[in-house]
């Protein structure tokens, strides 16, 4: 079966890796690169933190794709911004 991603994405990924990748060896994590953009990085904070209130925090495994999904929903919503969670950033690694 083939899967695409979304051409934006692997724009994204592309952009990551190149600057990422070299300045953060020892976490090989990539983000996406618009949080690094000093106007668009607090929005994406104040929706991790609306996020974080909103879910349970008993919830322990897998809590992080519900506030990933929910910080996606209120950027697209609120602010029209497109943003990639850590999970679509980094394909192939599994997040509890």
């Amino acid at each position: 079966m083939f899967f695409s991603r979304d051409s934006e994405l692997e724009r994204r990924i592309e952009a990551a890796n190149e600057y990422q990748r070299q300045t953060s060896a020892a976490f090989p994590l990539l983000h996406d690169p618009i949080e690094d953009d000093e106007t668009i990085a607090p929005i994406i904070k104040a929706a991790y933190t609306k996020a974080d209130a909103e879910i349970d925090s008993k919830i322990r495994m897998g809590r992080c794709h519900s506030i990933w999904t929910l910080v996606k929903i209120i950027l697209k919503k609120e602010h029209n911004i497109t943003w990639y969670s850590p999970r679509e950033m980094n394909p192939g690694v599994r997040f509890d």
